[in-house]
C-alpha cells in the first residue's frame, strides 16, 4: 500500500516537472517570436540613430565578431553590409564566440561616441606610415577608405567629430535564420 502511494506521488511529481518545463519553453518561444516582431534591421537603426540616442529598440543582425578578450562586446550586420557594436549591459555576463555567424534579436539602448577629428587624423598618418614600412596596401587601403569616409561626413555637416552608434544590450536572444 505505502509502495503504491509512493509510486503514486513520484509519477504525479514527474508528470508535474515535465509539464513546467514544457510550459517554460512555450514562454521562451512566446517571448523570442515577440522580440522578433519588434526587430528592426541593423540598417534601419543606423539610418535613425541620432534622432533616437538613449531610446530602447530591438534589432536584428549576424553576428560578425565577439571580442574575444573580454566578450562584453560583439557586432552585427545589417543586409548592406552595414555592423553596429553591441555592448552586454551590466546584467548580461557577456557574448560566446558560438555567436559569431548566428542570427541576433537585441533589446537594448543607443548610445553615441565620437571620435575626434584629431583621432581621425591620427589614424589616417598611421595608416600611411604603415603602408610606406610594410607595403600592405589590400588592409591600408579598407582602413584610408573608412577615415576618408569620416572626413567627408565631418566637412560636409561642419563638425569636428565623427559620431559612432551602438547599442547598449539588456536582453538577446539567438534566433535560426
Amino acid at each position: 500500500m505505502r509502495y503504491n502511494i509512493f509510486l503514486f506521488a513520484l509519477i504525479a511529481l514527474l508528470s508535474a516537472c515535465g509539464n513546467g518545463a514544457k510550459q517554460n519553453n512555450d514562454a521562451t518561444a512566446d517571448a523570442t517570436e515577440e522580440l522578433s516582431a519588434q526587430a528592426i534591421t541593423v540598417d534601419s537603426v543606423l539610418s535613425v540613430a541620432p534622432n533616437i540616442v538613449g531610446k530602447e529598440v530591438v534589432v536584428k543582425g549576424n553576428v560578425t565578431h565577439v571580442c574575444h578578450r573580454t566578450h562584453h562586446r560583439c557586432f552585427i550586420r545589417g543586409e548592406r553590409k552595414t555592423n553596429i557594436r553591441i555592448e552586454a549591459g551590466e546584467q548580461l555576463g557577456g557574448f560566446n564566440n558560438e555567436l559569431i555567424g548566428s542570427q541576433l534579436i537585441v533589446k537594448g539602448t543607443i548610445g553615441e561616441s565620437h571620435l575626434s577629428l584629431e583621432y581621425v587624423k591620427s589614424q589616417k598618418e598611421r595608416i600611411e606610415k604603415q603602408e610606406a614600412e610594410d607595403g600592405s596596401s589590400a588592409q591600408c587601403d579598407a582602413e584610408r577608405v573608412k577615415v576618408e569616409e569620416m572626413e567627408k561626413w565631418m566637412a560636409e555637416h561642419g563638425t569636428d567629430y565623427y559620431p559612432v552608434y551602438f547599442i547598449t544590450a539588456s536582453d538577446f536572444e539567438s534566433v535560426a535564420d
